[in-house]
């Protein structure tokens, strides 16, 4: 287990290493990205520059031959004699323009050629620091595999030493174990005379612990001798308790019986009572009804009412006089 950690360390180092060596490479190829940028950047520019100034060449070679086929030149050349304000647009004679013209064809012609120069250099550096740039991605892919393998060696190497460092864990424990059962082991052995000992003892108590049992169980039988021909002189005693309890259950069905009917009988006079309540009130009534019809035949005759109204008053009197009979029933 201490060996794979060391060759776990050994592997994480590795792999920083390569991993820093890495990052390195990634800073110079992003500094060799700008520098081709810059050199794509100057070249782009230098090449418009010599086109503007061929151009500019051109145009000074195009006049310079204009001037030079120009009949005017042609009479200032063979005459020898450049006159004074003629023959020129501006002023001045052909032969003065045309050596402005070449003075002017030789400054851009040297400005062409440094310019050309800046471009050349330009060009070689861009194609310097392309190849470079190639080069260098190529180191850097090769570098990102290698880190990345290392890596992967260095996860699988930490990986191995974490399992054998539980397996030697486990390993310790089991060695603890195993310690533990064998002093265990060693304790039982020297206290087997003791545990000898204790068995032979625990079997002469067994001994008498059966002897004891036996004579209990002896002692038991004989009392349930003795309670057998006790159950049998009780018998005729349990007749007897017996008939006394169904005549005391007959004298209790007969008390019901008695309240049951003292009950009703209450409910009878009850009812008797209400009853002649009924026919009290029932003479009452029958009474006033006659007193008030005798009251109401005077009041008539006396107002000498119709005669109609006296027999309505009649037929009152007798209703009512029926329905007292009827209450009194």
């Amino acid at each position: 287990a201490a060996k794979a950690q060391a060759n776990a360390t050994k592997d994480r180092a590795r792999s920083d290493e390569e991993t820093k060596k890495e990052e390195e490479l990634e800073q110079k190829v992003t500094s060799l990205v700008t520098k081709c940028k810059e050199a794509s950047r100057q070249v782009k520019e230098g090449r418009q520059r010599v086109e503007k100034l061929a151009q500019g060449l051109d145009r000074a070679i195009e006049q310079i031959r204009l001037i030079e086929s120009s009949s005017n030149y042609r009479n200032e050349v063979s005459s020898g004699t450049i006159p004074s304000g003629s023959g020129s647009k501006h002023g001045g004679s052909f032969v003065d323009k045309r050596a402005t013209k070449v003075a002017e064809r030789e400054a851009l012609a040297e400005k062409l050629r440094q310019a050309s120069a800046d471009l050349k250099r330009a060009e070689e550096d861009k194609m310097r620091y392309q190849n470079s740039f190639e080069e260098l991605n190529q180191v850097l892919r090769l570098q990102t595999e290698l880190s990345s393998k290392m890596r992967k060696v260095a996860d699988r190497s930490a990986h191995v030493a974490e399992e054998l460092a539980e397996h030697a864990e486990e390993e310790r424990e089991a060695a603890d174990l195993r310690k533990t059962a064998r002093q265990r082991a060693e304790a039982n052995v020297q206290n087997r005379g003791t545990h000898k000992e204790s068995l032979q003892t625990q079997f002469q108590e067994s001994k008498r612990a059966v002897s004891e049992a036996t004579a209990l169980a002896e002692k038991s039988r004989k009392r349930a001798n003795e309670l057998e021909d006790e159950l049998e002189q009780a018998k005729d005693f349990t007749r007897l308790t017996q008939i006394v309890e169904e005549r005391e259950w007959g004298r209790k069905e007969a008390q019901s019986y008695y309240d049951y009917a003292l009950a009703e009988k209450k409910q009878k006079d009850s009812k008797m009572l209400r009853q002649k309540a009924l026919v009290d009130a029932s003479d009452e009534v029958r009474d006033a009804t006659s007193k008030k019809s005798s009251v109401d035949l005077n009041r008539i005759q006396r107002k000498k009412i119709p005669h109609q109204d006296a027999i309505d008053t009649y037929n009152d009197a007798v209703v009512e006089s029926r329905r007292a009979d009827e209450a009194k029933l």
